[in-house]
């Protein structure tokens, strides 16, 4: 069976949807970033995750990284009236997480929420419900550049049923940048699960750490160990502050916290850890950035004034070398 995939930026690794997999982590997002002014409207005891993945007649389609739905209370001026088959009216959001750039997004956005109706339309939901349902789709991105591609929307989402509605526009998408919305200076909403990842995410790292201890010890629980595991997980992420070394296991750091060995102890010593693993990376920049610029210059030696010159100069540069090791281990 042939599988539909959309071409992009491939998206944030599997601790996002293991993060977005939580309903209390969508909740704050709706909550403190997404709808804040009408968030009351919608019943968040009904909010649950819809199968983001589906077979078609002839292909396998993705619908985004994650959909989830939630009714709207009743007499709610966004959810409607009543639907033909006398349900309440709901509201799908459609997450994409985005760790890069993708100039398609809109497109792919726009792909994904056309899937998810016809997907609807295809097992009855639309005859049952007698209408289409309102999509919000929101792209989380976590990069390091700001995001430039068209079609997004930062800051919060007008209500259904209103003009400026984001489900209205084609190709329109709301955004949540993290790293952006660290910056504003507008503030995070408090105790928000959306506002630790950002803080996550944006922190120096000397930190992180905390944060992170922070996080275990303010979420904790069994409900909340799906959150916990993806927090740790972004801190162990090859592309954060963190080596595998530098951060006890989850396991190993949850059986630490529970027997009472301290979290400021504990977040003491991963910022050593952090300190010292920066140190190591910067010792290692400057070695491989002298190594390049001693071989640049040995090869414009050889272009200039030939193989003998430049061998010659490769010999009195690995005696000074010698020489300042001598220096140092004298010193020491």
């Amino acid at each position: 069976m042939a599988s539909l995939t959309l071409p992009g930026v491939a998206s944030s690794d599997p601790a996002y949807k293991l993060i977005f997999s939580q309903v209390r982590m969508v909740k704050d997002t709706l909550r403190g970033f997404l709808a804040p002014e009408w968030c009351g409207q919608l019943d968040f005891p009904t909010l649950s995750r819809m199968n983001a993945e589906y077979v078609g007649s002839d292909l396998h389609h993705r619908i985004g990284d994650m959909v989830w739905r939630v009714e709207f209370k009743l007499g709610s001026l966004s959810g409607g009236p009543p639907l033909a088959n006398g349900e309440r009216p709901g509201l799908l959001i459609l997450f994409e997480f985005q760790s890069g750039v993708d100039p398609d997004m809109a497109w792919r956005m726009h792909e994904y929420v056309y899937l998810l109706h016809r997907h609807l339309r295809h097992n009855g939901t639309f005859k049952a419900e007698g209408r289409e349902p309102p999509v919000l789709p929101v792209v989380v991105y976590n990069g390091e550049r700001p995001w430039t591609a068209a079609g997004a929307r930062p800051g919060p989402v007008a209500p259904p049923r209103t003009a400026d509605w984001i489900g209205n526009e084609a190709r329109a998408h709301a955004l949540l940048d993290e790293r952006a919305r660290a910056d504003d200076g507008a503030g995070l909403p408090p105790d928000n699960r959306m506002t630790m990842l950002i803080r996550l995410e944006t922190s120096p790292a000397e930190v992180r750490p905390r944060l992170l201890v922070e996080a275990f010890e303010r979420y904790a629980g069994e409900e909340e160990r799906g959150l916990r595991e993806g927090y740790h997980a972004r801190a162990r992420h090859p592309g954060g502050r963190y080596g595998n070394d530098d951060l006890p296991p989850f396991e190993e750091l949850e059986r630490r916290l529970k027997e009472g060995q301290g979290g400021t102890e504990m977040a003491t010593l991963m910022e050593a850890r952090t300190r010292e693993w920066e140190e190591r990376a910067i010792a290692r920049g400057i070695a491989q950035g002298r190594e390049q610029g001693i071989a640049l210059l040995l090869r414009l030696a050889e272009r200039r004034f030939g193989p003998e010159t430049a061998a010659q100069l490769s010999e009195l540069l690995a005696d000074a070398d010698g020489a300042e090791e001598d220096t140092a281990q004298a010193g020491g």
